[in-house]
């Protein structure tokens, strides 16, 4: 039984390998079509100069934080990669151009790792391993110190976020004293997001960090959150 039950896992975790490594493959085959698309034609839109749309794709790091106050005490946050990639669309509302309203929708693939222990014998060691697609809408206000027509220019963007994770059909794994423990931990969650922008004509380079106020998974009354910082590669398609 042990060994059936590690082979049904390592398919599992093979399946989740796949499809998050199908995310990054899919978006930079999307950004290089547009990339040689916008250096060859000149892409004519019949929106208003103030309506903008545009895909971005990019990796990062995701940080788990337990929540103190219950009966394990964990160690340093965990740290694992993942990547994401997204939609967007930009209304430019103010006359200067400057200030603007992003709307954006993306997936992204994550990471949550955790290992705790207790004094308590009841309690024991606590452990859990999860992998999981979120699915990012985020609405949100910027500000270019420039008007949108300069060639170059530096923009600074504040979002509300929301986050929707689905393991797929994946369950994670999560142990308690050393007993495995089947339950759905899933929550939607909502968080604030920083991003500066460095932009040349359609392209963009793009920092930013997601922190979670809600929670994202609870197990035994143990809550987890967790910290996003990435790094974007994002075109203006018009």
């Amino acid at each position: 039984m042990q060994s059936y039950a590690k082979k049904a896992e390592k398919s599992k975790s093979g399946g989740r390998r796949s499809v998050a490594g199908r995310i990054p493959l899919c978006f930079c085959m999307l950004l290089g079509l547009l990339a040689v698309g916008r250096s060859q034609s000149t892409i004519v839109s019949t929106a208003s100069d103030d309506i903008h749309f545009g895909i971005q794709a990019g990796g990062g790091v995701h940080t788990t934080y337990p929540a103190k106050g219950t009966p394990w005490t964990f160690g340093k946050p965990k740290t694992k990669v993942g990547f994401s990639g997204s939609a967007f669309f930009e209304w430019d509302f103010a006359e200067s151009r400057q200030w603007f309203l992003h709307l954006e929708l993306g997936v992204g693939s994550a990471t949550l790792r955790a290992k705790g222990h207790s004094a308590d014998t009841a309690y024991g060691d606590f452990e859990i391993k999860a992998d999981y697609i979120d699915l990012v809408p985020a609405v949100g206000v910027g500000y270019r110190f420039w008007p949108r027509t300069s060639t170059m220019n530096l923009t600074l963007l504040g979002c509300v976020v929301g986050n929707f994770p689905s393991n797929r059909g994946s369950e994670p794994y999560i142990s308690i004293n050393r007993q495995n423990v089947l339950d759905q931990p899933w929550l939607n969650s909502m968080g604030l997001r920083l991003e500066c922008g460095l932009h040349y004509a359609f392209a963009c380079i793009a920092l930013r960090y997601e922190h979670e106020l809600l929670t994202v998974m609870r197990v035994a009354g143990q809550k987890f959150t967790m910290g996003h910082f990435e790094f974007l590669l994002r075109f203006t398609i018009f």
